[in-house]
């Protein structure tokens, strides 16, 4: 059987490492809409298809309000 403290420190390493992947791509969204700006484009279309989040002080985030999580 598995320690649950040791599988909890595993899930806080992953949730990290994936906060700082999803940084990293709205970085790179943002370089490359600057790159493809050509003036058709709209400010809204590098974010466009993520929705914003809430950023709490503890680190935890929650999608905005108004936008609906489905199951998988």
């Amino acid at each position: 059987m598995k320690d649950i403290y040791q599988v909890i420190w595993q899930k806080e390493i992953d949730i990290a490492r994936v906060r700082n992947e999803i940084e990293a791509l709205r970085f790179s969204i943002s370089l490359l809409a600057e790159e493809g700006d050509d003036g058709n484009r709209h400010e809204q279309d590098a974010g466009q298809g993520f929705p914003p989040e809430s950023v709490h002080q503890d680190g935890s985030q929650e999608p905005a309000q108004g936008f609906r999580q489905t199951a998988s």
